[in-house]
Parts: C-alpha cells; sequence; structure tokens
C-alpha cells in the first residue's frame, strides 16, 4: 500500500528594485529567498520523514466466514496486499502497521460520514443480495447499521443474506472502531434490520 507523498509549496515574493543603485538589496534578498527555500524544504523533508517512520499498529478482528483460521486470513490477505505489514496477533485478530501518511488517509475513508456510508453501501450492494438489501445507515456515535432490506427478496435466501451482511457489517464497524484506536475488548456494535416499506424492525430469531 505505498503511496506517494505530493506537498505543494507555493513561495510568494515581491521585489521593488527602483535604481541600480539597489542592487545591493537585490542580492540580500535574493539570499534571503534562497534560505527560505533551504529552510522550506527542510520542513517538508522532516515532515514526510516523520510521515513514514511514525508508525501505527491497527488490531483488527476476522469476522470473515471464508477462512478456516486467523493464520488463514492473514495468509489470504498477505496474497492480495503482499506489500503490507499483516501478522497474527492472536487467536481471533490480526494486526495491520502502518505509517502515519496511510493511517490518516484510511482513517478517514472511515470518520467522513458520507465516505463510510458510501463504502458501506457499496459492499451491501453487492450481487450475493440480489437487490434485497435496498438502503442502509450508518450511526457513529452508536457504532450502529441499520439495513433496510426487501422483506419479500430477503427471506427467498435469508440465511445466507444474513450471513453475508452480518459479515460485512461487522468487519465495518470493527475497522472503524480500529482506526479510533479503540482497543478489541472495548468494541461494540448493533445491528438492524428493517423493512424497507413499513420500516418495521425485522425479527431475526
Amino acid at each position: 500500500m505505498k503511496k506517494t507523498i505530493a506537498t505543494i509549496l507555493t513561495l510568494s515574493l515581491i521585489l521593488s528594485v527602483a535604481a541600480c543603485s539597489q542592487s545591493d538589496n537585490v542580492a540580500e534578498s535574493s539570499t534571503s529567498v534562497a534560505q527560505a527555500e533551504s529552510e522550506a524544504s527542510d520542513n517538508d523533508s522532516n515532515s514526510a520523514t516523520n510521515d513514514l517512520s511514525e508508525k501505527y499498529e491497527l488490531i483488527f478482528t476476522n469476522y470473515s466466514i471464508y477462512d478456516k483460521s486467523i493464520d488463514d486470513r492473514v495468509e489470504r490477505l498477505l496474497n492480495t496486499y503482499p506489500d503490507m505489514d499483516i501478522k497474527v496477533y492472536d487467536a481471533n485478530h490480526y494486526s495491520i502497521t502502518m505509517n502515519t501518511y496511510d493511517y490518516t488517509t484510511q482513517k478517514e475513508q472511515y470518520t467522513n460520514h458520507d465516505k463510510a456510508l458510501s463504502m458501506l453501501s457499496d459492499m451491501l450492494s453487492d450481487s450475493i443480495f440480489n437487490g434485497s438489501i435496498t438502503n442502509c445507515e450508518f450511526d457513529e456515535e452508536s457504532v450502529k447499521v441499520i439495513i433496510y432490506v426487501d422483506n419479500a427478496l430477503f427471506n427467498e435466501n435469508f440465511s445466507t443474506n444474513i450471513m453475508n451482511s452480518v459479515n460485512i457489517a461487522s468487519e465495518f464497524m470493527d475497522s472503524y472502531q480500529a482506526y479510533n484506536l479503540v482497543s478489541p475488548e472495548d468494541r461494540t456494535y448493533n445491528i438492524e434490520y428493517l423493512d424497507k416499506d413499513t420500516g418495521e424492525m425485522i425479527e431475526l430469531g
């Protein structure tokens, strides 16, 4: 997950030269400009170095229904993202270590409400649900996902639809809390299913 850090530095300098007798002042100004550019370059370089050198270890819960063990999950993730630092953390969790730039970039995908909701909507609109999930909402304060379904379509493949949607929503909310540095043992979340037409809660059990 290598990313190029682009930093744009704009330096606006206005030099007024009225006559040749001011050439010394111009020379001094040019020296000041060179020093300013050098200092700005050093600061930019230090900022980039800090973004790449400072590390964050994020712990994620394994909710995968496709892997038999945490080792299988990590192996599959590494096959997909070979450049990422992904390791087994314990029997139910894996860790991803990333630099500050990658951490802040990825965190924004979850902490920006519109981006987070768009990402969740894309995942829940997958063809595996055959159009049975029509909409969703995400409440950050209570860490709750509300899923609106076409009851008739959803019930046609109820067990599979529940299993897949719970898996997606759980991983999404776990990631949201991981990027907010909530420890695994303190994480909590809730999932509600509502009928798209009546707004009534659908009982799962």
